[in-house]
């Protein structure tokens, strides 16, 4: 399957330069050269693309909103920024647009291995191929409430990096973007970060406020008392699944870190269910009623509509926008092939528990992909401790 990607740069010698370095792969890509982007955009409304390649700094109309403008026209589209230095604030901007951030002069190696990733979907997607509803990179919605007290936070004069960690973790979509943003190659950093308060303190309380005001001002968000009670939804299904991950790694005597990391993935697994909702209304509606009917899992009731579940989708999104590679190990692992590491033998069935716990309570651990993994590693006997966690903590809400 040939992929069609676009490049765009106002510099002929940097298309020049892409020209020549790709030119070994020319059976493989269909690519486009454009020194503009209303030059690209063209192209968009002639033919399906599946990525975008763009500069930053351009006359007339920049990189940003070539990327805006191509994520109304093709939200299938991956997005991809590809700029020398770049200001603070424009940083953020790319960061809410773009799936993933690299840095001029970026090697032929290091570009090629970024494209093959963004145009080859994993193995557990391959259904997902011949579905009616292909994935979508669309914005994805934040509860209005919470986008109130965002803003109402960031103009306290005394706010510091731990006070906009515990509302960003209110957040599914902002957890995932401050992770993404902080393990860029914009920041540099040697080790990848995945817990979220040493992501903020370390991007520091303007950064923090900058990208939460541009991610707020380019992202729709539900108008409707019907749409922001599901967003809602969604969003509480997801601390409640990340505080009982946090509860059973605790439970079973695993460290802080362990304790943050489980807490953190619990949180960013209703992100494939914002990504159906945004994309797929109607249908994905539908599929929930189905699963509450027939009693059965919703991750099965997807798989049968969409030919890929909420999870998979997920896991996905999330590599695309480069998150630590623990983190994806861990949300992939009911699907995964390889053999995954010891961390993610202790962290991944306590992480989907909780889910199926949260999720299909009282027809808990019904999925049979998460039956196949309890089993794989050799975790049937805790199931009956997980409940007990899980009933006490109920019972303490209560």
């Amino acid at each position: 399957m040939t992929h069609t990607i676009v490049f765009v740069d106002d510099d002929p010698n940097v298309l020049n330069s892409l020209k020549r370095g790709l030119r070994p792969y020319r059976k493989q890509w269909k690519t486009h050269f454009c020194e503009s982007a209303e030059t690209a955009i063209e192209i968009f409304k002639q033919t399906p693309v599946d990525v975008l390649v763009t500069d930053i700094r351009m006359p007339n109309k920049d990189g940003v909103a070539l990327m805006e403008d191509i994520s109304q026209l093709q939200p299938e589209t991956i997005r991809i920024a590809l700029s020398g230095q770049v200001e603070e604030q424009q940083f953020h901007k790319i960061m809410v647009m773009a799936h993933q951030f690299l840095s001029k002069p970026c090697s032929t190696e290091s570009l090629v291995d970024t494209l093959n990733k963004a145009c080859s979907l994993p193995e557990y997607l391959d259904q997902a191929r011949s579905s009616a509803y292909p994935i979508k990179f669309a914005s994805l919605p934040s509860p209005p409430a919470l986008f109130n007290e965002l803003q109402t936070i960031l103009k306290d004069p005394d706010i510091d990096a731990h006070k906009i960690a515990a509302l960003i973790i209110k957040d599914t979509v902002l957890t995932a973007k401050l992770l993404q943003m902080v393990n860029s190659p914009y920041f540099n950093i040697e080790r990848e970060i995945d817990d979220v308060t040493e992501a903020a303190l370390y991007v520091g309380v303007d950064s923090l406020t900058t990208i939460i005001t541009a991610y707020c001002l380019a992202n729709r968000y539900a108008e409707s008392a019907h749409m922001s009670a599901e967003i809602q939804y969604i969003f509480n299904q997801g601390s409640a699944i990340a505080c009982l991950a946090k509860r059973l790694c605790a439970a079973e005597g695993h460290n802080k870190r362990l304790q943050n990391q489980a807490f953190t993935i619990g949180l960013l697994l209703p992100i494939g269910r914002l990504s159906l909702f945004s994309s797929y209304a109607a249908p994905y509606k539908q599929a929930i009623e189905q699963a509450t009917t027939e009693n059965t899992s919703l991750l099965d009731v997807e798989d049968r509509v969409f030919c890929y579940n909420h999870l998979k989708v997920a896991a996905y999104m999330l590599t695309l926008w480069g998150l630590p590679k623990p983190t994806i190990e861990i949300l992939a692992l009911p699907f995964a092939v390889n053999e995954p590491s010891e961390n993610a033998q202790i962290l991944g069935p306590i992480v989907h528990a909780s889910y199926q716990l949260i999720q299909h309570s009282p027809h808990v651990f019904s999925d049979e992909a998460f039956a196949q993994l309890l089993t794989r590693f050799n975790r049937q006997n805790k199931v009956e401790d997980w409940k007990n966690v899980y009933d006490s903590s109920q019972c303490q809400q209560d």
